[in-house]
């Protein structure tokens, strides 16, 4: 393998199995410096000029004492340069610098008590008791739909206090904000496209916003509650903060624990012949 047959703005290489990406990521890390590439094409974002990945540790852990070089309030999550608003409404804390990421940690890191991380472990067990229940009376299933997808919305929703007549809602919207393009999710009509997402942010937006002035008002024993009412020095989440926080916890985590159930288990998926693991 050489540097020239690597990618990493390929969907396709991304699709390689396990062992063939890590080995051209060592490849990469084997270099004298960072390997330049194209970036991939987004629907509603200019063609940038391209970028440099950065693969090694301690390359990363450079970047990340300069702010002011390797900025994150830019868009920290995509290669592309997406529109401001899209960094500021789906980012959160992830596209921040300092001071203002400090600020918002601060903030968020109060309502992560001891006893708040206690329940989570709760939470957990209680949701995947629920699941297996629910796959022993059913018998076999899709698995990614059914285990790897519903795990971590449980999960999540039941630590915020998300009722549970709202988890379709939520695994509908937060398909359409990662769908990738996917057209089982998502228009392709790059106008439509931006809509679709913006319009599923403000529907996450909305239910953790109602949710959190109602627990203002009554706060009860979950992180809505906890996030709403806590206070550093007289500063408190405003409720755009709020509802970032919201969507890149649902967005980020969520999917991450969805991909990780389901990846494992491509050959198996609860007795289903041929599950889909991307989604």
């Amino acid at each position: 393998m050489s540097v020239t047959g690597i990618d990493l703005s390929a969907e396709e290489f991304w699709a390689l199995p396990l062992p063939e990406r890590a080995a051209s990521f060592a490849l990469l890390r084997a270099q004298q410096r960072p390997q330049f590439f194209a970036e991939p094409d987004v629907p509603f974002a200019e063609p940038g000029p391209g970028y440099y990945a950065l693969v090694r540790h301690a390359d990363i852990v450079e970047a990340s004492k300069h702010p002011d070089v390797f900025c994150s309030r830019r868009g920290a999550t995509s290669i592309a340069d997406l529109p401001v608003e899209f960094n500021e409404y789906f980012g959160s804390m992830i596209n921040m610098d300092d001071p203002r990421h400090a600020r918002l940690r601060r903030i968020v890191s109060r309502a992560f008590t001891p006893r708040m991380i206690a329940r989570f472990e709760e939470d957990v067990r209680r949701a995947a008791t629920t699941i297996v229940d629910g796959l022993l009376a059913t018998g076999p299933c899709d698995f990614v739909s059914q285990v790897a997808a519903r795990l971590p919305l449980k999960i999540i929703c039941d630590m915020m206090g998300i009722p549970d007549d709202q988890y379709e809602m939520v695994l509908a919207q937060t398909n359409i904000i990662l769908s990738g393009s996917d057209p089982e999710f998502i228009s392709q009509d790059p106008d439509e496209v931006v809509i679709q997402i913006l319009g599923a942010g403000q529907a996450l937006a909305d239910l953790v916003t109602g949710l959190a002035a109602a627990r203002a008002q009554a706060p009860a024993d979950d992180l809505v509650s906890a996030l709403a009412t806590a206070n550093i020095d007289g500063e408190q989440l405003t409720s755009a903060e709020l509802a970032s926080f919201w969507k890149t916890s649902r967005a980020g985590s969520g999917e991450r624990s969805r991909r990780s159930c389901a990846t494992p288990r491509r050959s198996c998926s609860c007795g289903a012949p041929s599950p889909r693991t991307t989604r």
